[in-house]
């Protein structure tokens, strides 16, 4: 019986098109083009609607098998292949995910997940130069997959020598399916191979629909750096710049026409993205450091704000079962308040999640946690978790006295942060930090040393968002900590009662002008305050204040003490911590002649927070409920 393989159509997924393009794996770098010096575009470009083409797949293969692969060659098995040789990673993905690997004899080099297909026998590189065919012989295979046009010489070589060959080169996401299902047919895993397809199509149409609400305001300008010697971008018409149009982002280069052009600094600096990203083969080269030292570029906008990230290159340029993960990940980092974790963080290991830039894959739930700093373990012991916490280290203030029990069951490492070698003594296999300080530099303590000893790591998003952090940012949290650990319905059972609990709070908020509100934190020079991107400003506007500092665009900042005054606040707002008590605090404040005047100061309206209570954590409920009653108390009575 011959099979025909069609593409999958994507049903109704997909909100924006995909153009039919070529992709670049991860471990052949693509190969600069001309300079492109084409006008930077004026909107998003637009694709096509997508192709819907009728599936006929049969559920079991029936040899001979006949199929057409992507380089238009008709290729027949007499059976079900037995021994297969993979030439790319995305092909060795495929194989494996849908149960094809125990027929898998080798593959390349560069086929390194998942981990086990890194024991196979190599037979060479990817490129057609770097192909050993004497070891592809050797294996005695009777199917060999390639995973590019540009291995066209290995497959005639190949074909000479009487070895089956199909070329597998998806050009589009359509193709991706396609190119799954066809591996199902040859390998006699239809079932499966379009279970994967399924899965993915769900995870991806779950993405767009939450793209689908984001406003076109909050959709970024997006420089993607393939390589910094010669500055090479991503054209509009690869798997990369497919993917930016499917989630709502503009990719600042979407007016080449190559697939890979060499670009110049000069362009970049003129077309001023909003975000930079780059695949983490880029390492240091792509960080808002680094790249400020570029001439001019310290005023581009993603390196201003800091918004500069590197992604998996192997996820992100792979044409397989991943590209969903891909999307995902790619998702989150320019919406983490969207996208607190990806799609795949609805149940199921292995789960990969998106974190402050670094992207991390769990096989199963961590079992000897390390949390470092107060609201964050705060989290997991609201998450039921003790049992987990291998270890904790530096509070605020005092523990929550409903989880004071469990807290007490924790060893505690340091009382503030613990040498990196008292860290790994306690054999964390993750570790939850609050604050930036957390897995500083210059501490040894930094998340890549982390994983080098076997520990994932979790950085609280407050300190890497960009943009304001909302509540919305703190769920998004909660439900990242929910999935890593399996415990998603208590996460969302705790994030339904914050949710309630403000909702209540703010129910009792009176109408009219908002009270305006002066965050001191510290400083008697200039004053350290909070500004509009951080917790505590959401906290102030849930309680029905006006942050006075709200313009500043950043977490904290330091304005003068004559914009204070000018800005005549009517509530004084004091985080309690450290050294320096809340009652001295005031004292100065009240005994600064230069402050007489303002309306706070001459009404003695004081309201105080600890600390754990104006940081991204469970804390922050009650702490709106505390800023309103002290802004309207008239409405608690």
């Amino acid at each position: 019986m011959i099979v025909s393989i069609r593409y999958l159509s994507l049903l109704a997924i997909l909100a924006i098109a995909l153009a039919a393009c070529g992709a670049a794996p991860a471990a052949q770098p693509p190969t600069p083009l001309p300079t492109g010096t084409a006008p930077a575009p004026t909107q998003a470009p637009t694709t096509p609607a997508p192709t819907v083409v009728p599936t006929t797949v049969s559920a079991t293969a029936v040899a001979p098998i006949s199929v057409t692969d992507d380089l238009g060659r008709t290729v027949t098995l007499d059976a079900v292949p037995r021994r297969i040789v993979s030439l790319a990673p995305s092909v060795t993905e495929i194989l494996f995910a849908i149960g094809a690997d125990p027929r898998v004899v080798g593959n390349t080099r560069f086929c390194n997940y998942p981990p086990e297909a890194a024991d196979l026998p190599e037979i060479g590189g990817f490129s057609a130069s770097s192909i050993s065919i004497e070891a592809i012989v050797g294996l005695e295979p009777d199917l060999v997959i390639a995973g590019t046009a540009r291995q066209q010489p290995v497959v005639e070589q190949l074909e000479q020598l009487g070895v089956p060959v199909v070329v597998l080169a998806p050009a589009s996401v359509d193709a991706v399916y396609a190119s799954i299902l066809q591996v199902g047919v040859l390998t006699g895993n239809s079932d499966e191979a379009m279970q994967v397809v399924a899965t993915m199509q769900d995870r991806i149409a779950a993405v767009a629909d939450v793209v689908a609400t984001i406003p076109d305001t909050e959709r970024p300008t997006v420089y993607w750096e393939v390589f910094n010697d010669p500055l090479t971008t991503t054209g509009p018409n690869t798997f990369i710049g497919q993917m930016m149009a499917l989630i709502g982002a503009t990719n600042i280069f979407a007016d080449a026409s190559e697939d890979y052009p060499a670009i110049s600094p000069e362009t970049v600096f003129e077309r001023n993205p909003q975000v930079i990203l780059g695949p983490d083969s880029q390492g240091d080269l792509l960080t808002a450091e680094a790249l400020s030292e570029r001439p001019g570029w310290a005023d581009i906008q993603a390196v201003r704000d800091g918004r500069v990230y590197t992604l998996d290159g192997d996820i992100i340029s792979r044409p397989g079962p991943r590209l969903a993960d891909a999307i995902e990940s790619l998702a989150a980092t320019l919406y983490p308040a969207a996208f607190g974790t990806p799609s795949s963080a609805t149940g199921g290991f292995p789960l990969t999640i998106e974190n402050c830039g670094i992207t991390q894959t769990y096989d199963a739930p961590p079992a000897r946690a390390v949390t470092m700093n107060q609201h964050v373990t705060e989290v997991m012991l609201a998450l039921g978790l003790q049992d987990r916490l291998v270890g904790t280290a530096y509070l605020d203030d005092a523990i929550l006295p409903e989880y004071q029990a469990a807290y007490d069951a924790i060893p505690v490492l340091a009382e503030e942060y613990p040498a990196l070698e008292v860290l790994l003594a306690a054999q964390p296999d993750f570790v939850y930090g609050g604050f930036r300080s957390a897995f500083a530099e210059d501490s040894g303590r930094t998340r890549a040393a982390l994983a080098e000893n076997g520990a994932n790591s979790f950085l609280s998003t407050e300190y890497c968002a960009e943009g304001p952090v909302t509540m919305e940012t703190v769920y998004a949290d909660i439900r990242a900590i929910g999935a890593i650990f399996d415990v998603l319905e208590r996460a969302e059972a705790l994030i339904g009662e914050m949710q309630a609990q403000i909702d209540a709070v703010q129910a009792k908020l009176p109408s009219g002008e908002r009270l305006r509100v002066f965050v001191y934190d510290s400083g008697e020079d200039t004053p350290f305050t909070a500004g509009g991107n951080g917790i505590a400003n959401e906290i102030i506007t849930l309680a029905g204040g006006e942050n006075i500092f709200a313009d500043l665009n950043e977490t904290f900042g330091e304005p003068s003490w004559e914009e204070v005054i000018a800005r005549d606040p009517e509530v004084i707002l004091i985080f309690d911590y450290g050294d320096t008590s809340a009652e001295q605090k005031q004292e100065f404040l009240l005994n600064t002649p230069a402050l007489a005047g303002i309306s706070a100061i001459q009404n003695e309206r004081f309201a105080v927070l600890p600390l754990s209570s104006v940081v991204a954590g469970v804390r922050n409920p009650d702490a709106v409920e505390q800023v309103e009653r002290a802004l309207y108390p008239e409405a608690f009575k």
